[in-house]
């Protein structure tokens, strides 16, 4: 906020600047105006002139110059006035001191206050902004975080899939193994029981052949001896 000051200084600059402008115009229109009083000055000299010379012929008229005199020496009155360039001075100087007085009370009233406020706005946005840049960095450091620990999350998952599927077939080999171990086994108990079944068939046949044989032999014996 220190442009306010700046630009408060400028318009002091520039008001120095009208008021020095206006004092010369003030003091051109004092001097035409004293040249035109000087002129004045001389008409009125030789109008006294002309009316002492012709007093004795016409004093009535001598009469109205001398009123025309007093109210002259009325006008040269007006002269004595003070000029215009010193009440320009008075204003410029009373304006000049009221913009200091005026420019002394902002800066301790508001001005101060002001960019007092500005300033602590100023540094809470700075602050803010870089509590902000903090935090993004931080939230840039946890993703990355949480990144790298999703990527060994997937790794592990993967070696535990892999594992799983090592074992499932492993377990699975191991119980084809077992499945035609049994069916092995079963196999060859089966063909046991159906051999001793055969041979127990033979063997009942055979007994059989053997008696019937047996029987056959006694009746052609006990036929033969009979006849």
């Amino acid at each position: 906020m220190r442009w306010l000051l700046n630009a408060g200084f400028l318009c002091l600059i520039a008001l120095t600047a009208g008021e020095s402008s206006l004092a010369h115009e003030a003091d051109d229109a004092a001097h035409s105006h004293d040249n035109a009083a000087t002129d004045d000055d001389g008409a009125h000299d030789d109008h006294d002139a002309a009316a002492n010379g012709d007093i004795d012929e016409h004093h009535g008229d001598a009469h109205a110059a001398t009123v025309y005199d007093g109210d002259h020496d009325g006008v040269e009155e007006d002269y004595d006035r003070p000029p215009l360039t010193e009440l320009t001075a008075v204003r410029f100087l009373f304006a000049l001191g009221m913009f200091v007085l005026f420019v002394f009370i902002m800066r301790a009233v508001a001005w101060k206050p002001l960019i007092a406020a500005l300033d602590t706005r100023e540094a809470r946005v700075n602050e803010a902004h870089a509590f902000v840049k903090d935090a993004g960095e931080q939230v840039k450091i946890l993703i990355a975080q949480h990144e790298e620990r999703i990527a060994e999350t997937q790794e592990q998952v993967k070696s535990i899939v892999a594992a799983a599927r090592k074992e499932a077939e492993q377990a699975k080999s191991e119980i084809i193994a077992q499945a035609a171990e049994e069916a092995q086994s079963l196999q060859d108990r089966s063909i046991a029981e159906i051999e001793q079944a055969k041979q127990q068939a033979l063997g009942q046949i055979e007994g059989q052949v053997d008696r019937y044989a047996d029987l056959a032999t006694q009746q052609v014996v006990g036929h033969r001896l009979g006849g």
